[in-house]
């Protein structure tokens, strides 16, 4: 018994001892819990956030921590009167409502969401939104931050984007060197222009081209040239509106003139050429600027951009095709022109692939024996429905569309194939020149052409020569010169053609391997009869003899005109009163003739022939 009571009460001392240990976990729970609410709390009364709790299913305000009550304005005793878009307004579809409503745990709205104060001011803000359960009733928390400094950045940025794509738009529509209007855009200002004929009065569009522009560029470089392009264009902003001005590309400009007629366009035109034509001084250089102008009226030329674009564009080309500084207006004849010359262009397309290109050959004579020492070739275009096509109609139409290349090719290919035939036949075979053109230096190089071509053909390169105009060797000494001493080196002779026409230094002759200068047909048509081209021919051949070179008379068509060339030693001469231009045929038969009875003057019933027979002008 006493063991059974002692067990139960040792059993009592167990359980109170559980008790006890149970009671103090509790009170140590309560403590804790106690302690984190007041730890937590502390957390949300001191966070720099606002923080917001809201019923999750009708929306009323239930609390709000004391940074929230101090932006807002409110005491804590008045929250439990507010609901949650009393505080927190969105213009548009209720979205906090929406977002009240769905099961979301975290959610972050995108849209604009105002704080609205007590005092009804309005704060842009950024809110978080979290879901929770208290007693089983659902529970929102709203955490609200101040978006005041965002939004400002944010237009801030919306700003400067702003101001970048009208940087953007500006330079778009802008000439990168001039900075006047682009082409693109001043269509859209000559569109506008011809909308307004009938209230703002007839328009006249003026293009400007500046002369020798591209030698400029090449010769001086392309820093000169843009600001020779930069000085243009300020010059026509002193006297014209920039909204009127635009570059078109390279060296063309265009000015609109509204209310206009032909004779106040005239009168613009004129005065910008003598607006222009001051030197400027640029870079060290002092330069003449001249310009061609062009000139298209609305009406009654045309009536759409396109349209008056291209027959101002006409009428420069013509204005540009001339020597002097020229103003041309667009007349009718300029489109049947521009037919004529695109249907050529076609032609001659076809006619390099149809073999409708032959040579003629004219001779070059020896003054005192009357032999003939070399002939020049000169191509000509035997249309097949159009016949004997003159030179002058379509080699600076070759020339302008890049066909030159492929054309000089084919004659040279021409000439060595006929010289070739002609050793084969027995014919007495001399010398005889091919003319090419700059193109051809600048897009190939010519002496592994020519070099090829006569490895191709069999050609002896003493049998050949090459015709270079001045003017180009004046362009470009550089560009020629080792082409020309490559060619020299390989026995090809070289000529100078239209000795005398260029303006610049003549020093290329002394730097430049040539052996022949012809001297150019202008100084030898009134040689007899005007004093100064006598004076010219003189010194040309003084200055020729000095430094070891021949020199061809070209365009000889008088005794009068020999008689002069002999008297200042000039030893040899091209021309109608020798021969014309014939064709291979008819000048192996004058080189056999030559062979049996070498002077010439016994064979001149060839040349009076000649003026019947020959196809060439």
């Amino acid at each position: 018994m006493n063991i059974l009571l002692d067990g139960m009460a040792a059993a009592i001392g167990l359980i109170g001892v559980g008790l006890s240990v149970l009671s103090e976990r509790r009170a140590r729970a309560a403590k804790d819990k106690a302690r984190g609410e007041t730890h937590y709390r502390a957390i949300v009364e001191h966070v720099g956030e606002g923080i917001l709790v809201a019923d999750a299913t009708t929306g009323n305000v239930l609390d709000a921590n004391p940074v929230l009550l101090r932006k807002l304005g409110y005491r804590s005793d008045e929250l439990s009167s507010l609901h949650v878009h009393d505080i927190l307004v969105e213009d548009s579809n209720d979205t906090l409502e929406t977002l009240t409503h769905r099961p979301a745990t975290l959610a972050r709205l995108t849209r604009d969401i105002m704080q609205r104060s007590r005092d009804g001011s309005l704060v842009p803000v950024d809110v978080s939104v979290s879901t929770f359960d208290v007693h089983d009733k659902p529970m929102m928390c709203y955490v609200i931050r101040d978006a005041t400094q965002r939004k400002l950045h944010e237009k801030t940025l919306v700003q400067r984007g702003s101001e970048a794509e009208e940087r953007a738009s500006y330079f778009a529509s802008r000439d990168a060197v001039t900075q006047l209007q682009n082409r693109s855009s001043f269509r859209s200002v000559l569109q506008k222009a011809i909308d307004n004929i009938p209230h703002d009065g007839p328009l006249a569009l003026i293009l400007l081209d500046i002369k020798d522009f591209s030698s400029t560029n090449d010769t001086l470089g392309l820093a000169v040239g843009d600001a020779m392009l930069v000085e243009v264009a300020n010059r026509l902003r002193q006297a014209i509106d920039e909204k009127r001005l635009s570059r078109l590309g390279n060296d063309e400009f265009a000015v609109t003139l509204q209310p206009a007629d032909p004779d106040s366009a005239l009168e613009l035109a004129l005065d910008i050429q003598r607006m222009l034509a001051k030197p400027m001084q640029r870079l060290g250089h002092e330069l003449d600027i001249r310009v061609s102008v062009g000139i298209g009226l609305c009406p009654p030329d045309a009536a759409e951009v396109d349209a008056l674009l291209r027959h101002a564009d006409l009428a420069l080309a013509q204005a540009r095709s001339t020597a002097g500084d020229e103003v041309r207006f667009y007349s009718a004849e300029m489109n049947a022109d521009v037919h004529r010359r695109l249907t050529l262009l076609q032609g001659l397309k076809q006619a390099l692939q149809a073999n409708e290109l032959i040579v003629h050959y004219q001779p070059v004579v020896d003054i005192a024996t009357r032999r003939v020492l070399s002939l020049e070739a000169l191509v000509r275009w035997q249309h097949p429905r159009l016949g004997m096509i003159p030179p002058g109609d379509f080699i600076p139409l070759a020339e302008q569309s890049g066909l030159i290349v492929p054309l000089g090719e084919r004659v040279l290919r021409l000439v060595c194939e006929q010289v070739i035939a002609w050793r084969k036949e027995g014919v007495p075979v001399v010398p005889v020149a091919v003319n090419l053109s700059p193109q051809q230096f600048r897009r190939q190089s010519v002496s592994q052409l020519v070099l090829d071509t006569l490895h191709d053909t069999g050609m002896a390169a003493r049998d050949l020569a090459i015709e270079i105009t001045e003017s180009s060797l004046m362009r470009e000494p550089e560009r020629y010169a080792s082409e020309l001493q490559a060619l020299r080196t390989a026995g090809v002779k070289i000529l100078v053609d239209d000795f005398g026409t260029g303006y610049s230094s003549l020093s290329y002759l002394k730097r430049l391997p040539l052996d022949t200068l012809k001297i150019d047909r202008t100084f030898i048509s009134h040689i007899d009869t005007d004093t100064a081209d006598e004076a010219i021919v003189g010194a040309i051949l003084a200055m020729a003899r000095s430094l070891e070179l021949k020199v061809v008379a070209e365009g000889v068509e008088s005794q009068y005109q020999l008689d002069v060339l002999r008297r200042h030693g000039c030893q040899m001469a091209q021309g109608y009163y020798f021969s014309r231009p014939i064709d291979a045929v008819r000048c192996a038969t004058l080189l056999n003739e030559l062979s049996v009875r070498p002077s010439f003057t016994e064979t001149l019933r060839m040349r009076l022939n000649d003026v019947r027979c020959s196809a060439a002008g």
